[in-house]
This record gives C-alpha cells, structure tokens and sequence, in this order.
C-alpha cells in the first residue's frame, strides 16, 4: 500500500546522526543522499528525513507516497482529490490532542526481525539520548507475539521497532 514516506526534521544533523545508526541495527542503511534529503532502506529508499525551510515550520509535513498498479490509478486517485476540492492532494489523519499542537509527532514503525533486534535497536537509540517511552516488551493487548519497543527521536516523533512473531521468554 504504503510505496515511502518522509518526515521533515528541525536539526537534520542530528536526525541522520540517530537514523543512521538506529536503521543499522535493523539492516538498513542510507540508500540515497542529497544533503536535505536521505532516504534509508536495504535497496531502495522506503523512509526519509529532510530539512531545510519546510522543517522549519510549525507544522512540519510529512510526505507519504501510496503505491499504485498502473497510471490510469494514479490519474483516477488525483481526479477524485481533486474533485473533492484538493489542487495538491495530501493525506492527513489526525485528531485528538496531539493533532491540535503546532508540532504534531508522527509514530513511526520499523520492523524488526526478532525480539533482539528490538532490544538491540532499543538499546542503540537511548545510548544516542533518545527518551524511551515504552521499554522493549510483548503487548498482548495489540496481538499475540507483538513485541516492540517506542523512543522519542530528535524531533519528538514517536518510533518504534516491532516483531510481529515473538513468544513469552523470548
């Protein structure tokens, strides 16, 4: 569904500082690089952080592209947008709270393939000063075997790294 996205950050130095090393622990890795804008994945970029005067602002975006089977998709979706009174279209969901503010964080989370890997990732991200908001543990309450672990990243936006197939002891 989800083809990438980006977030825009307030100090990109530090955002790549701790993407760089955090996406490591996963497997992935800088896969493009234009200064503003680093896109990460183990072969082509999936997610990317960028600076500059768009990350500046209150509202920093955030940039999700949606992957389509052909271009008469592509041409039907920006019809529909349009029609329904969007020139530039952008997907927002948002509420409560956390959408009111001028800095609304984003989660964000990246997969990973066993429980250690997201102590691992955990462990990596505090040790860059990321403020940990939930230590790495199994929440059964989103399903069996969902085992992640959720940081603040330089921006404050809410990451996690996830396993979806972790048993008690694990």
């Amino acid at each position: 569904m989800i083809d990438h996205f980006g977030i825009n950050c307030a100090d990109l130095d530090a955002a790549k500082r701790f993407y760089d090393q955090t996406l490591a622990v996963l497997g992935h890795q800088r896969v493009m690089d234009f200064g503003v804008a680093i896109g990460y994945g183990t072969e082509e970029p999936d997610f990317w952080i960028s600076g500059g005067e768009a990350a500046a602002g209150p509202n920093r975006e955030v940039h999700i592209a949606f992957r389509a089977a052909d271009a008469a998709t592509v041409r039907a979706w920006h019809a529909k947008a349009v029609e329904l009174g969007t020139e530039e279209p952008d997907f927002w969901i948002s509420g409560g709270e956390a959408a009111a503010g001028p800095n609304r964080e984003v989660h964000i989370a990246f997969r990973a393939a066993d429980a250690a890997t997201v102590r691992a990732w955990h462990a990596k991200a505090v040790e860059l000063g990321a403020e940990t908001l939930h230590e790495p543990r199994l929440w059964p309450e989103y399903h069996p075997g969902y085992y992640g672990a959720f940081v603040r990243d330089p921006d404050g936006n809410n990451v996690e790294a996830v396993c979806h197939s972790v048993s008690e002891g694990d």
